[in-house]
């Protein structure tokens, strides 16, 4: 079964910059940190499990695209989920949500593409609302 994420209207919790330079670093400067920022994760919740990866950037967004797994012996429907991304002093630099269009058949899973702020050094993905069960058959 195939399923879209509705794109929620969340806007980035607080405003960020991201500075970058081509120059070499003089010889005599401390090392700087360049781990690369994340690009791909797994988070869990009660019964789902979320695994992502994002798409190049397009501008100052870039699309997480994955899937939800359902581990029981019933559909979640109306599964919403959270896109976090934190700089690297750890600061919530934006906030995502979106809802998994469909449900999440029994033991199966469904995908999803949701349009996130891109400059985050690391995300953190949350599952903050899932209906179990089967709708009323209309």
């Amino acid at each position: 079964m195939w399923a879209l994420v509705w794109i929620g209207l969340a806007a980035a919790a607080t405003p960020f910059a991201v500075a970058q330079s081509n120059a070499p670093a003089p010889n005599n400067a401390a090392p700087q940190n360049s781990a690369p920022a994340q690009t791909k994760g797994t988070a869990q919740a009660p019964f789902l499990r979320v695994e992502w990866e994002f798409d190049s950037a397009r501008g100052t967004y870039q699309n997480a695209c994955g899937r939800v797994y359902n581990d029981r012996d019933q559909p979640a429907r109306h599964v919403m989920l959270v896109f976090d991304g934190y700089d690297g002093d750890g600061k919530k630099v934006s906030s995502r949500f979106g809802e998994v269009v469909g449900d999440v058949p029994p033991r199966g899973s469904a995908i999803f593409c949701l349009l996130v702020k891109s400059g985050g050094a690391k995300y953190q993905v949350s599952v903050p609302g899932v209906e179990w069960g089967y709708s009323g058959g209309q």
